[in-house]
């Protein structure tokens, strides 16, 4: 088929357009329309497509009319089984297991459970009552079995008081393997934070464990306001930054030209192993999915990082989990990725050749930086009505230091059975992680330092993001170096 304009050579972006239309429009009509007839349309276009597929430009059209009707199956489905599921009408018994230690907070201790139901399993948020005189739910850990007494509410979650749960011996066999060896790499998780922390946290302890190990439950308020405020919110949340770092620190102790295939394979390998460890949270996940698809292109000698990828990706986590579009965090993700795929070229083409490699380093910095900011600040305008002014001086300074403190993680967390060595990069982690601190606070209390309260509805995010995308249209025609 003859390529006709630059749309035609991206056809999963047009399939993961077509299914995020589908999503939408049937979570509207998931209450109407049964999702096996969007599943029968499918099929019937997909089998129409092979019948005339002598026909290129109806293929398309049946392509693109399937991924619409699929999306609309899927959040049908999805919607159907979360309300069966999500409410238990009455207190009664459940088999739980802890996939995390409970983080005081006032008057309860709050941690996720596995609840270990016949048919399947469900993760809920559970809300331990305690007080001074009860304080054993402190004392869970993840893996722990129990047996707790509850409600089950619609949001997901459910309060369990002193009296209405116990410690119990669970059995587990019946869940599936990924489930169990989650589990397990929760529980080391676990047995690595408890040996990291002190019986008091302190402030910079609970940093690297939200950058290394993306536990930031117990980060106070004041700190994940102040690293907002100077625009390095994303670094307290595990996500591509940090995959992406981790990954590039791997592939520098491989050959760069030999044994490419075994040197990915391993390296890959190591990076879902650490996204099993983190929990397999959405945000990682999806970083996961994209390195692989870059690592796969790259021993194929074929472009790694493109709008195809960033496109299987979204297909990929939709497909499994629709309800991700509603996602906050799954939003930011891909709009940050999409900007710096549409826009870090023709940004970074303005400080034309840059000879000096300090200068090299800072443009670079400043033109991934503008171009995520670009993709992510409606939505970040519609959602928290905030925008930070100093992003671009923050990200210069702090992402340096991100590199240095997820490498000595990895170093320390590595040497986790040699005691004085863990002891010993675990200070110098904390030493680097109190400077850290005080540069954002420094950062925070800028005279300007942020735009607050400025809330924009879902109409005027898309007129922004119109705006943008002509702006960047004349950015890309009359570009022109400042820096020789």
């Amino acid at each position: 088929m003859k390529v006709n304009g630059h749309i035609q050579l991206y056809p999963l972006l047009r399939i993961s357009v077509m299914l995020i239309l589908g999503i939408f429009v049937g979570s509207y009509l998931c209450h109407y329309v049964s999702g096996w007839i969007w599943i029968a349309l499918t099929f019937s276009c997909l089998l129409a497509a092979l019948l005339i597929n002598n026909r290129p430009m109806w293929v398309s059209v049946l392509i693109l009319s399937a991924s619409f009707f699929y999306g609309e199956g899927i959040i049908t489905f999805s919607i159907a089984d979360n309300e069966s599921n999500s409410i238990i009408e009455r207190k009664k018994e459940h088999e739980a297991v802890v996939l995390g230690q409970p983080e005081k907070k006032d008057k309860t201790a709050a941690c996720e459970l596995l609840l270990l139901t016949q048919d399947k399993s469900l993760t809920i948020k559970c809300l331990f009552i305690v007080d001074e005189s009860n304080k054993s739910a402190l004392n869970l850990h993840a893996g722990d079995g129990v047996i707790v007494r509850s409600k089950i509410r619609k949001e997901g979650y459910t309060f369990v008081n002193n009296d209405e749960w116990k410690p119990a011996v669970v059995n587990v066999s019946h869940l599936s393997l990924l489930t169990r060896t989650k589990i397990l790499a929760l529980e080391f998780r676990d047995n690595l934070l408890r040996k990291f922390f002190d019986n008091e946290k302190q402030a910079e302890e609970l940093i690297v464990a939200a950058l290394a190990l993306g536990n930031k439950a117990a980060i106070s308020g004041e700190t994940r306001h102040s690293y907002s405020i100077a625009g390095i919110s994303h670094v307290l949340a595990l996500s591509g930054l940090h995959l992406g770092i981790i990954y590039t620190l791997i592939m520098l102790l491989f050959p760069k030209k030999r044994l490419r295939v075994i040197s990915q394979c391993l390296v890959l390998l190591f990076i879902w192993g650490y996204v099993l460890l983190t929990g397999f949270s959405y945000s990682v996940v999806r970083s996961a999915i994209m390195l692989t698809i870059f690592g796969v292109l790259s021993v194929a000698n074929r472009k790694g990082m493109s709008l195809n990828t960033l496109s299987f990706a979204v297909i990929i986590m939709l497909v499994f989990h629709p309800k991700s579009l509603w996602d906050v965090g799954f939003q930011l993700s891909f709009m940050a990725v999409l900007a710096i795929l549409l826009f870090y070229q023709p940004i970074r083409a303005i400080f034309g050749e840059v000879s000096n490699r300090f200068l090299r380093y800072v443009a670079d910095v400043i033109s991934v930086s503008l171009a995520a900011q670009l993709g992510t600040f409606p939505l970040v305008l519609h959602y928290f009505g905030q925008f930070s002014n100093y992003f671009m001086l923050s990200n210069v300074i702090i992402i340096p230091v991100v590199y240095v403190i997820l490498f000595l993680s990895l170093l320390m967390f590595c040497s986790y059975p040699v005691d004085w060595l863990f002891m010993f990069i675990k200070q110098i982690l904390i030493d680097i992680v109190e400077w850290l601190n005080s540069l954002v606070v420094w950062i925070s209390h800028l005279p300007g330092a942020s735009i607050e309260n400025v809330y924009v509805n879902v109409s005027q995010t898309f007129a922004i993001y119109i705006l943008i995308g002509s702006v960047s249209i004349l950015m890309y025609f009359f570009r022109k170096p400042l820096i020789r």
